[in-house]
């Protein structure tokens, strides 16, 4: 009878352990998975953010140079 109990034991262990490696790894892939996209899609918005970034810097540089106001952050620049 113990033999039996026994048994019934570790089949039940590993089955359950089993699952929970299953549950956990599919978590982990998952999230992974997640990750690589979002990098993936900040490589490509990067070339596009810097080519915004240059023509947003020579607007400013435009406006301060010409005397014109720069308003940001609740105040106003003034050029040179």
């Amino acid at each position: 009878m113990a033999a039996w109990i026994s048994l019934i034991s570790a089949l039940a262990g590993i089955l359950v352990g089993g699952v929970v490696t299953y549950a956990t790894s599919r978590s982990q892939l998952r999230i992974e998975a997640k990750d690589a996209y979002d990098r993936a899609l900040r490589d490509m918005r990067i070339p596009h953010y810097q080519q915004l970034f240059h023509r947003t810097y020579s607007e400013v540089a435009w406006l301060e140079q010409f005397g014109g106001g720069v308003r940001g952050a609740g105040h106003v620049v003034r050029g040179a």
